[in-house]
Formats: structure tokens, C-alpha cells, sequence
């Protein structure tokens, strides 16, 4: 759900790492939310692929037969459904999504 930033490691060039105690993802608005208004006030182009990046992670990793869901572990190459999606996906996160696009 949420991230630590980090300046770049040797051998180790990760600047995001995935919190401990909030691997899940509720495919919350935020992210979505700046990366809009970034794009809408900027023009560059860079957060629209960001945002393209977030919808082809939620089509793989998020999609279940009606819709979508929250998963459990973000860091896992399948990681887990968990089988709830809360109001503010369809009300903020897919708005966002539509105008970005």
C-alpha cells in the first residue's frame, strides 16, 4: 500500500522498496490522482506511461472474472487475490485512469 524511497544502493539499484507491514494493494486513487494532474499541467508525456504501466498491472495482476480486486502481496509474481474491491476504485481510480487516457 505504501513504499520507502531510498537513494540507490550499491549492488542494489532499487530507489522504491515495498513496506514490510503493506505488501497489499487496495488500487487506492492517489498515484493515479498526481499522475493526472502532473500530465494535465506539465504536458509530459512520462506520466501517462506511468499510468498506462499501473492499468496493464492491474489487468494482470488485479482482474478477476467481474471486475476488479485488492491483492495481497505486490512483491510476489502472483500475488493473491483478495477477493474485495472497495467503492473508491470505480469512483476515483478508473476517473482518474479515464482522464489521464
Amino acid at each position: 500500500e505504501f513504499v520507502w524511497f531510498r537513494p540507490p544502493r550499491e549492488g542494489d539499484p532499487a530507489d522504491m522498496v515495498v513496506a514490510e507491514e503493506a505488501p497489499f494493494n487496495l488500487l487506492r486513487p492517489e498515484a493515479l490522482e498526481s499522475m493526472y494532474y502532473m500530465w494535465y499541467f506539465t504536458g509530459d508525456h512520462k506520466y501517462r506511461e506511468w499510468a498506462h504501466e499501473i492499468m496493464l498491472a492491474f489487468n494482470r495482476s488485479a482482474r478477476v472474472e467481474n471486475g476488479f480486486s485488492s491483492v495481497d502481496d505486490v512483491r510476489r509474481e502472483d500475488p493473491g487475490i483478495k477477493d474485495e474491491t472497495e467503492s473508491f476504485f470505480f469512483a476515483e481510480t478508473m476517473k482518474y485512469m479515464s482522464l489521464i487516457f
